[in-house]
């Protein structure tokens, strides 16, 4: 191969490559543009050397055996603009001088074993789209100066060990789509400003240790585009506003096992692409609503463990997709419906 001219290097994904990367090889490739050796087994770690290929705008090592530290050499490939090394079992610490690499649109990290918090540098990436960090190790807490990456859509920073509050500064992002912060140590409120990410799909927030949303609440109507709503096994309590009821895309809302009291609003009626809703174990009350037969798309009904009483109402049971209906633990009386029976109990 000759080094003369640029030249791009993408046949050497999903191959059954082995071993480690010839660093005497990769020191040769100065005008290599891009670098995708993904879903392979290549082993051993990421060559320093892969620092001097200045003219790499892709560099894609995922789905491989890659094993420790990403080197602070790549902070070096100022043209870089994907950077993914996702499904290894890379650790130590993100470099903080990634924050350099100014052309970076994509960058995905998950499933490693990655260390340390997330360098305040990394809020320089104003041209950064997508940020995947989940399912390593993180911890520490999240940089205020995330206000910074305006022209994020997607961040997952789920499965680590990320504590402290979450920045109200989120609420500048506005190009979000996707925000997943489940399975950490956050604390404290839902800040309200959230409401203001109107382009947001998909909002997960599962088994953290938040509390009350009721500031967050009263702005969710404003999310008319969300398709997925998940704060499960948190402190939240207060009652579910009636504004839920302005989230006409939603397909899933899961709010289980939190300490949300009162009635569910009838306004919950209006979702109707609903096809999961899931309010198990807390502490909702009434009865349960005969507005919910307008969800024709429900496939997916848990409100167990609760304090419901009251009668089944029939026309819950005409919901044509309804699979699985979970009402256990609760006070309600009278007959069960003989048209229960084609769900699943």
């Amino acid at each position: 191969m000759s080094n003369r001219s640029p030249f791009k290097a993408r046949v050497l994904s999903q191959n059954y490559l082995t071993g480690n990367l010839p660093v005497s090889l990769l020191a040769n490739l100065t005008n290599l543009l891009e670098f995708d050796i993904s879903n392979n087994y290549i082993n051993g770690s990421i060559p320093p050397v892969l620092g001097n290929l200045s003219a790499l705008s892709l560099l894609i090592l995922g789905h491989n055996e890659l094993v420790g530290q990403i080197p602070s050499a790549l902070g070096f490939l100022t043209n870089l603009t994907y950077f993914i090394v996702s499904n290894n079992r890379l650790s130590g610490s993100i470099p903080s001088n990634l924050g350099l690499l100014i052309n970076l649109k994509v960058i995905i990290l998950l499933v490693n074993k990655i260390t340390s918090s997330i360098p305040s540098t990394l809020c320089n990436l104003t041209k950064l789209e997508i940020l995947k960090l989940g399912y390593n190790q993180i911890s520490g807490s999240i940089p205020p100066e995330i206000e910074n990456l305006k022209s994020l859509n997607y961040l997952t920073i789920w499965n680590n060990n990320l504590t402290g509050t979450i920045p109200s500064t989120l609420g500048n992002l506005t190009r979000l789509g996707k925000l997943n912060f489940g399975y950490n140590q956050f604390n404290g409120l839902i800040p309200s400003e959230i409401g203001n990410l109107n382009s947001l799909l998909d909002l997960l927030f599962q088994r953290n240790n938040l509390i009350s949303p009721i500031p967050f609440t009263l702005e969710l109507g404003n999310l008319k585009r969300l398709l997925s709503l998940l704060i499960r096994e948190n402190n939240l309590h207060g009652s579910i506003p009636s504004t839920i009821g302005n989230l006409t895309q939603l397909m899933t809302l899961v709010f289980d096992r939190n300490q949300i009291l009162g009635l569910v609003p009838p306004e919950i009626g209006n979702l109707k692409s609903l096809y999961k809703l899931d309010l198990r174990d807390n502490n909702v009350n009434g009865q349960i609503r005969s507005s919910l037969s307008n969800l024709t798309r429900l496939k997916d009904l848990r409100l167990g463990s609760n304090l419901l009483g009251g009668i089944i109402y029939l026309e819950l049971m005409k919901v044509p997709n309804l699979q699985h209906l979970d009402l256990s633990k609760n006070q309600i009386s009278g007959v069960i419906p003989l048209e229960l029976v084609h769900c699943t109990i």
